[in-house]
């Protein structure tokens, strides 16, 4: 089988102004052409992107990288 594609959604730092990826899903390729798309979270907002496996975005955060106070 094929690497997935990575599914993500945009996320603006309030701080910097920079625009982050966090990683919510991934996408298959199928034999017809078309994608099998599984979604582990709800992108806010509505905007999402799918990236190529392998690909890596400059600005995507690490796991911990957030100040969310869990």
């Amino acid at each position: 089988m094929a690497a997935p594609y990575r599914v993500c959604t945009p996320r603006k730092d309030e701080k910097t102004g920079k625009t982050y990826w966090t990683n919510i899903g991934a996408a298959f390729k199928r034999d017809d052409g078309g994608f099998s798309v599984r979604l582990d979270a709800l992108p806010i907002g509505s905007s999402l992107m799918i990236f190529p496996p392998g690909e890596k975005n400059e600005r995507q955060r690490e796991p911990g990288d957030d100040d969310v106070p869990y």
